[in-house]
């Protein structure tokens, strides 16, 4: 055997070694460019979740104020009847 074929045989199995590394690299960057991908959309889903809780959140509070109106002139209405009995009993 001649020198070469012994280092041709000595480099084979690191060569391999390097082969299978580089598709084991390949595959891990595709699965991290899906993970990304993933949260990416996840992300997304979790922003419009916000944006309609927060459309929510400002209706509610347009129906508390609206509802908070009423019922300040409801208790208005209440105290200018009471009022008005109190005067027609002399309470006061």
């Amino acid at each position: 055997m001649a020198m070469t074929e012994v280092m041709l045989y000595a480099y084979i199995p690191s060569l391999a070694t390097l082969i299978a590394l580089g598709i084991g690299l390949m595959v891990i960057s595709n699965r991290i460019t899906d993970l990304n991908t993933n949260l990416n959309n996840r992300i997304g889903d979790l922003n419009s979740r916000m944006d309609r809780l927060e459309a929510q959140n400002e209706r509610l509070q347009e129906q508390y104020s609206r509802l908070e109106a009423v019922m300040v002139g409801k208790l208005a209405e209440v105290e200018t009847r009471l009022a008005k009995i109190e005067a027609h009993l002399e309470i006061r």
